[in-house]
């Protein structure tokens, strides 16, 4: 966080949110002026988030704090079988998969989760391999979704 004086004295924060309208207006404007998104970044960096030196603030330096405090709590297995619709699990055709789906399987016993929809199926013969891989060895575990050439 920093604290920068404005020209009336007045301390303004460094906040996420003024950071990310800075950044959302240099790309705005860049894209409508036909401009260099630097030239505007440049152009539209404030007191408050410039450097001791008036230097744009690196990423480096940025370090936001969550302000969401919530009690976690641990699931360590689902109460009712889950389908997770949204997982890549195949890889390609020179390549072996990750986790061997057997193993896959054995995890998701253990958590409860009953069917996983492979986005990641390929085509042509990745995708053949997929579904021999996991739909066909397990089936109704495994989904294989094919992708476009």
């Amino acid at each position: 966080m920093r604290d920068n004086p404005t020209p009336s004295g007045r301390r303004l924060t460094w906040t996420r949110r003024g950071w990310l309208s800075a950044a959302g207006t240099s790309v705005v404007g860049a894209a409508i002026g036909g401009a260099d998104v630097s030239t505007h970044a440049q152009a539209a960096a404030t007191p408050q988030q410039t450097g001791e030196k008036g230097l744009p603030l690196r990423l480096t330096e940025f370090q936001p704090k969550s302000m969401l405090h919530v009690k976690e709590t641990s699931v360590p297995r689902a109460r009712f079988p889950v389908i997770d619709f949204h997982t890549h699990v195949s890889r390609r055709r020179a390549q072996r998969p990750a986790v061997p789906p057997a193993e896959l399987v054995k995890t998701m016993d253990a958590v409860n989760l009953h069917t996983m929809v492979n986005l990641t199926g390929g085509s042509g013969e990745d995708f053949a391999a997929a579904v021999k891989d996991f739909d066909r060895a397990f089936p109704r575990r495994f989904v294989s979704m094919t992708e476009p050439t």
